[in-house]
């Protein structure tokens, strides 16, 4: 109960800021639309970000202290539209190994979208997993930590199906997906799990929601029920984000399997932000000593509670360069403190998507 009060404390401590205007232009809430045909037909784009990364390791550790340099991100971002109605999106990780039985699991979206007019599209191909929350929405190259109730999902994307709809003023957004599960296995698709996933993302002034209900199968018959509701706060000098996500299944009390993530960031001007990150996963649905195979929620298990937390800063000399620098930790006594510094660059070769 203390660490849930202070991971609370943490939220609302917090709730004062987060997100630079240079932020990363691909998140699910930019995808989601069913957007009018953009000016610019075809747009390519290269990310990268690399880091000197830090390991301060628990007492006890062969080691007390190791390092390195690291790319941690490198991809690349294809898109446009090939006609009026019909656009397209590619992006391509570097940094991701390729399975032999998924040629394509490096590649995070390859997808085909048909608008049938300004308030319906469909779109099918692989897309990142339409689940609410502004941790799961961000760019992974602009994540340091990721909460364990997301860092665990074997996969944030998927191959499916989705309708999309947005409102006639343009200010929400919704979806509906079909799409393989997270959990199927890696190298033998072909398990009959599937994930359904209803999606809704709000703008209201300063306020912007993703929101979501999911029921992801983890094994035949036997789902996951989340509700995750990420909540975003957005001044001219402060954002702020606190996503609550909730776990359930029938028979387990509420409140047993759920996480509290918030990330808050000062810009202090308008090249320097400041960001804290903290949050608490738990699971007490199920006993610590459950077998594998009646687990439940296969993305925290069963007897978990982990108080995670961290800070860093964000630098932007010029357009499109941001040198950053981290540190990160958890309540946990068998891990590890992290720190690092590096810098992310962007490159746009055609049009800006």
């Amino acid at each position: 109960m203390r660490r849930i009060f202070a991971a609370m404390l943490l939220v609302l401590a917090t709730a004062t800021v987060y997100s630079h205007p240079q932020e990363s232009p691909d998140s699910v809430a930019q995808q989601v639309t069913a957007e009018k045909p953009q000016k610019q037909p075809l747009s390519l784009k290269f990310m990268f970000r690399g880091d000197w990364e830090g390991h301060v390791n628990p007492e006890g550790s062969e080691k007390d202290f190791e390092s390195a340099f690291v790319a941690k991100q490198v991809m690349v971002m294809f898109g446009g539209n090939l006609t009026k109605d019909l656009s397209f999106f590619f992006r391509h990780r570097f940094n991701k190994t390729s399975l032999s039985a998924d040629f394509l699991e490096a590649t995070d979206m390859v997808w085909l979208k048909y608008r049938i007019n300004d308030r319906w599209s469909v779109s099918a191909g692989k897309d990142m997993l339409y689940i609410g929350g502004c941790e799961w929405d961000a760019n992974p190259i602009d994540v340091y930590d990721y909460s364990y109730s997301v860092d665990n999902f074997q996969a944030f994307f998927e191959f499916g199906a989705t309708v999309h709809y947005t409102t006639k003023d343009g200010r929400h957004n919704l979806a509906f997906q079909v799409a393989n599960s997270p959990f199927s296995s890696r190298t033998y698709r072909f398990e009959n799990l599937y994930s359904y996933n209803l999606y809704w993302n709000g703008r209201f002034g300063n306020f912007n929601t993703f929101y979501s209900t999911n029921l992801i199968e983890t094994r035949q018959g036997k789902y996951i029920n989340l509700v995750a509701l990420g909540n975003k706060f957005t001044t001219r000098h402060v954002t702020f984000y606190v996503d609550l996500a909730h776990r359930y299944n029938p028979g387990h009390a509420l409140l047993t399997d759920f996480s509290v993530i918030s990330r808050a960031t000062f810009h202090l001007t308008p090249k320097l932000d400041v960001f804290v990150k903290g949050g608490y996963d738990q699971n007490k649905a199920q006993d610590a000593n459950t077998p594998d195979d009646e687990i439940l929620d296969k993305s925290i298990r069963p007897g978990m509670q982990r108080a995670f937390y961290g800070a860093g800063l964000e630098y932007y000399p010029v357009k499109n360069v941001r040198l950053h620098a981290y540190w990160h930790s958890n309540d946990n006594a068998s891990d590890r403190h992290t720190v690092g510094a590096g810098l992310k660059w962007m490159f746009n070769a055609l049009g800006k998507y």
